[in-house]
């Protein structure tokens, strides 16, 4: 079967991928997840990605090699500026989607965390802005 990230934000007026999202309740096999994400990258183009579970949060992006790395991982709920985080797939799919909403429309705020803010302002903030949020593959459940 194909990956296919959970959400995508496309670029503002193009079919561009500018982010890919993997949402998941647990991940069983972290380096497989991490694997089929930079595959995606790099076959798409996708500059940015994030993989994100109840607690952790992952950033990559490619360099100026053109080689995909891990710029972060942080706390998910540091990340997206929430006191507690759903553990079911659904629920987090969706405070997922409504914090890169509040993203792309200015209306979410960033981490005052240096070690979170640079990477978002390097990283997702110029992926997200003015783009458009949209669902990547099947999603039935996030788990």
């Amino acid at each position: 079967m194909r990956f296919s990230p959970d959400l995508l934000v496309l670029a503002h007026d193009l079919p561009e991928v500018a982010l890919a999202v993997e949402v998941k309740a647990s991940i069983a096999d972290p380096a497989a997840a991490e694997a089929q994400l930079r595959h995606y990258m790099a076959d798409r183009r996708c500059h940015v990605a994030l993989i994100v579970t109840p607690t952790t949060s992952w950033i990559y992006a490619e360099n100026s090699a053109g080689e995909i790395e891990r710029v972060g991982d942080f706390s998910t709920a540091v990340l997206l500026g929430r006191p507690s985080i759903p553990t079911d797939g659904r629920g987090l799919l969706q405070a997922v989607r409504g914090w890169l909403e509040g993203l792309a429309e200015g209306r979410s705020t960033l981490s005052t965390r240096p070690e979170v803010r640079q990477p978002m302002v390097r990283h997702l903030l110029p992926a997200v802005a003015d783009g458009r949020v949209v669902a990547g593959g099947p999603h039935q459940s996030a788990a």
